[in-house]
């Protein structure tokens, strides 16, 4: 026998509680679509290096690559880190100073192109290096001569052999470079 005879068994019986809390609602926002910086057509562009009888036009549009330089900062601060750690190691020298290398670096790691002529005294002599900006160097047709292409109606011939191009080797030609980040365009 069990010591719980006598005991009589409660039930607990719920009673309906009303609830006196406001009702919460919710919003929600969005940002909207990314929105990319180089259009559908200058994807067209990288089909081939376009001549004009003077110089060829870029695989790429140089200028959305330097709109695309602060698109996000994801983008742009590993690229000037890689510039002022080069720009750091960097020992001048009479042809070229540090903040001329800074340029020269730049360029490079932006285009995938740096440019820099060489300009020589009333003697003839190597004075310095001097670096052309690559968003408007272009290489010419003619073997050795590059042209500094401002906009259509100021054009600039620099003699031949004065120009050192240093490029970012592409497998689908020979005449300029690209810069390594070109694939993740689109995510930034």
């Amino acid at each position: 026998m069990s010591k719980r005879r006598g005991r009589k068994a409660h039930t607990a019986t719920a009673q309906p509680v009303q609830a006196t809390a406001p009702q919460q609602h919710a919003e929600a926002f969005t940002f909207g679509e990314p929105t990319p910086v180089m259009d559908k057509r200058d994807i067209l562009d990288y089909a081939e290096c376009i001549g004009n009888g003077r110089w060829f036009e870029p695989p790429v549009s140089f200028n959305g690559l330097a709109k695309s330089l602060r698109a996000a900062v994801h983008h742009s601060s590993p690229i000037y880190v890689k510039r002022n750690i080069l720009a750091s190691t960097f020992t001048p020298h009479p042809m070229m100073s540090q903040q001329e290398f800074s340029k020269f670096a730049l360029d490079y790691l932006v285009f995938g192109n740096a440019f820099a002529e060489l300009r020589r005294n009333t003697l003839g002599k190597p004075l310095r290096l001097e670096t052309t900006p690559a968003k408007f160097t272009r290489r010419g047709v003619r073997d050795g001569v590059y042209w500094f292409v401002n906009d259509w109606k100021e054009q600039h011939e620099f003699s031949a052999g004065s120009v050192f191009h240093l490029l970012e080797p592409d497998i689908n030609q020979e005449l300029y470079g690209l810069p390594e980040y070109l694939s993740a365009l689109n995510s930034a």
